[in-house]
């Protein structure tokens, strides 16, 4: 790991990239990570999507990720399995939203839905997308 200079031409990451990497692959959450990582509040949401777009760090989030999955013990797999288990007793207990919910988690599971959030800052009315891409079986 380099010391904290603002370009690296190895690939190689700074300090506050390489923590970025660990507490984005915990939280999700760009902003939170880059604040958590040393950036300014007020710098930190720009400063997380940026980083975002540098391969070393993407390369990295994911290594970190793989030491999540592999600390917790769950794999893609089985998580995949509870959710169809979870779907299949919704349908046995005649219970529709705990099925919608199961197929819906299912689906961002493996990729089929992309839950975005978009601020309209006329009001600061904050709007959930949900984009149901490619829904059908293949």
């Amino acid at each position: 790991m380099k010391k904290d200079t603002p370009e690296n031409t190895k690939g190689e990451l700074n300090i506050r990239q390489a923590q970025f990497a660990v507490e984005y692959a915990r939280t999700g959450n760009a902003a939170k990570s880059a604040r958590n990582a040393g950036y300014t509040v007020k710098c930190a949401k720009e400063a997380g999507s940026g980083l975002l777009t540098k391969p070393n760090i993407k390369q990295a989030v994911i290594e970190e990720r793989k030491k999540l999955a592999e600390k917790s013990d769950v794999t893609l797999k089985e998580l995949i399995a509870m959710h169809r288990a979870s779907y299949q007793l919704a349908i046995k207990v005649k219970a529709p939203n705990a099925m919608t919910a199961a197929a819906v988690n299912l689906a961002k599971l493996l990729g089929m839905v992309v839950d975005k959030s978009q601020v309209d800052h006329s009001g600061g009315l904050i709007v959930n997308i949900i984009n149901f891409s490619d829904m059908a079986d293949n």
